[in-house]
């Protein structure tokens, strides 16, 4: 199954949507900072093909996994790296309404600005970030796909869940995003 745009699945926290991403070929994977470090590697170890980047808060989640392909901030956190230490050298951006203007004056260049529907809905303001920077916007539903697609977005970022038990799980949501998401061959 081949995707008609860019794919993130983020807040993965278990080898169960791990593996079902990897296998309808999402370009990256996103892990909570907060999950055990043991885990990952252990999902790592049985996962091959997207990226994995590492969603952090705070400059102590960032220390907490060192060495990782890349990471997920929110904009507060680029701010205060930017203005203490360095930025990432592999990094997405998280923004709200309210930070769109920040990102938009600095030179930052993420690897990803991830939208929040409140800015995706703002047609000129995700059109200007979109001449700026890859962005991707939240998928909450089967628009937000056809809005990336009308206004210059990369792709879309999609949530993981939680598994009701080890390998049980229901994937109706993903596996209908995934449906839309499908290039037509």
């Amino acid at each position: 199954m081949a995707l008609k745009m860019k794919v993130l699945v983020t807040r993965i926290t278990n080898l169960t949507d791990a593996r079902y991403c990897a296998g309808m070929e999402v370009d990256f994977l996103g892990f909570p900072a907060t999950l055990e470090p043991a885990l990952l590697r252990d999902i790592r170890a049985w996962v091959v093909g997207p990226s994995f980047w590492v969603e952090a808060a705070t400059t102590a989640e960032l220390a907490m996994h060192p060495h990782e392909e890349g990471y997920i901030i929110p904009y507060a956190l680029a701010m205060e790296l930017s203005g203490n230490a360095t930025l990432p050298s592999r990094w997405m951006v998280r923004l709200t309404a309210a930070d769109v203007a920040g990102l938009l004056a600095r030179p930052w260049q993420p690897d990803y600005v991830l939208l929040d529907e409140s800015v995706a809905a703002e047609g000129e303001v995700s059109q200007e970030l979109c001449k700026r920077h890859a962005v991707l916007i939240f998928g909450r539903d089967e628009r937000a796909v056809a809005r990336a697609t009308a206004g210059g977005a990369q792709g879309v970022y999609l949530l993981g869940d939680h598994e009701e038990r080890p390998g049980l799980r229901d994937f109706d949501f993903l596996s209908g995003m995934f449906e839309v998401l499908e290039k037509a061959e």
